[in-house]
């Protein structure tokens, strides 16, 4: 860990990753941008939620050991199993986890540099997004949002009137949004919530994309 105010504060769910040999290992967007940033030289800050699996513990223990995080024990982490078919990648929820919750008291205690706001199944509520307005610079990466999720169901594009007034709102405050060209592909072109938000912005703002998602 580097020593210092955070560079940059991740905010997502553990999850565990089901794989097609059936090893299973742990995931989300947190764990890996966390890696990234701290590989890069970055001080890092996470908050999280992760249930009590090993894998899951385990991963607690490496965030811990990259910089301060905050980790929500919760009954049962995010879950996927994880196919790829003909180049594609395709995801099964097996169980959709809790919410990742932050107060602005905790994100004023860490007080990051920025904050980037990553669910990969919809599990940052709107009020950690409005939150996160004590943090100099916010950016959001939209796909975790953007995902019909049902258990024991592939996860889809999800339409655009699914995204929610108060979240749309919320993001299109945010300093730069991060999308993924992947669900609207799979809608065969069509525009997904990602538009919308984009659309919906109040003030001049870099819309970055695409990116490979988890």
């Amino acid at each position: 860990m580097i020593p210092g105010r955070p560079d940059l504060l991740i905010v997502g769910g553990l999850t565990l990753d089901r794989l097609a040999d059936g090893s299973t290992v742990a995931g989300g967007s947190v764990l890996h941008a966390a890696r990234a940033a701290a590989g890069a030289g970055r001080r890092v800050a996470t908050i999280t939620a992760a249930g009590p699996e090993p894998e899951a513990r385990a991963a607690v223990a490496e965030l811990i050991s990259l910089g301060p995080c905050l980790a929500s024990a919760t009954a049962a982490s995010i879950r996927f199993a994880i196919h790829h078919e003909g180049g594609a990648r395709r995801l099964l929820l097996e169980g959709k986890g809790s919410m990742v919750r932050a107060l602005d008291s905790q994100l004023s205690d860490l007080a990051p540099r920025a904050v980037l706001l990553a669910p990969v199944a919809g599990e940052v509520p709107v009020a950690t997004v409005r939150a996160s307005k004590v943090i100099p610079t916010r950016v959001a990466a939209l796909q975790g949002w953007l995902r019909r999720l049902v258990a024991g169901d592939e996860a889809r594009p999800m339409p655009l009137s699914e995204l929610g007034d108060e979240l749309t709102a919320a993001l299109a405050d945010l300093d730069a949004l991060v999308v993924s060209d992947d669900d609207p592909e799979r809608c065969g072109g069509q525009p997904t919530a990602s538009a919308r938000v984009a659309a919906s912005r109040r003030r001049p703002a870099p819309v970055a994309g695409p990116h490979d998602g988890r």
